[in-house]
């Protein structure tokens, strides 16, 4: 299944959910392919949660293949990490009918990290729900239910502004420091 379709099936569910959710109905049949999906998304959480990753990352087409998932990777190189060993969660948009805070939560408290990133503003909001200018919430850490999260520019915002990636590079050694502490 390819992520458009995933993408697509995911609206239908939520769009559903929503109107049996009005109508005070708390359940909602999938069909194969749906159930499917949702069984993946729950898997690939529980995977992340088995696998004990210290690190989480969260933001649109962070994806291999794709000009932000390749720059993603240079990143983590710079860190000294590779992609298996962080949770990358990427299947965020910004229609608020594919992924909402609560699913975000959801994933987060299933995934149990030590520590998320959040690339770009999308994913701020999501986790966060702050709507302010990169520029004034990276660089710091917030706490989320006892999880630190770090808001830094997404890698897209790199390519068509390079002057970020010292910021960026800054939030990153934050995150470096912060996972040496955890881990001692």
């Amino acid at each position: 299944m390819n992520q458009d379709t995933k993408n697509n099936l995911k609206i239908e569910f939520l769009k559903k959910a929503k109107i049996l959710s009005s109508l005070g109905i708390k359940g909602i049949y999938l069909g194969s392919e749906t159930k499917k999906f949702f069984q993946e998304i729950l898997e690939s959480s529980q995977k992340a949660s088995k696998e004990n990753f210290s690190l989480m990352m969260i933001g649109e087409n962070l994806e291999e293949g794709k000009e932000p998932g390749e720059l993603l990777n240079k990143i983590l190189s710079a860190m000294g990490l590779t992609r298996k060993e962080v949770f990358i969660f990427s299947e965020i948009k910004k229609s608020e009918d594919l992924i909402s805070n609560q699913d975000i939560d959801l994933l987060i408290n299933k995934a149990s990290p030590k520590i998320v990133i959040c690339f770009g503003s999308v994913a701020t909001n999501l986790v966060l729900d702050i709507k302010e200018k990169m520029r004034d919430v990276r660089n710091k850490f917030y706490n989320k239910d006892g999880v630190k999260v770090i808001c830094t520019y997404h890698p897209a915002a790199l390519i068509h502004d390079p002057s970020n990636k010292k910021f960026v590079w800054d939030d990153m050694k934050l995150v470096m420091e912060e996972i040496k502490k955890i881990e001692k």
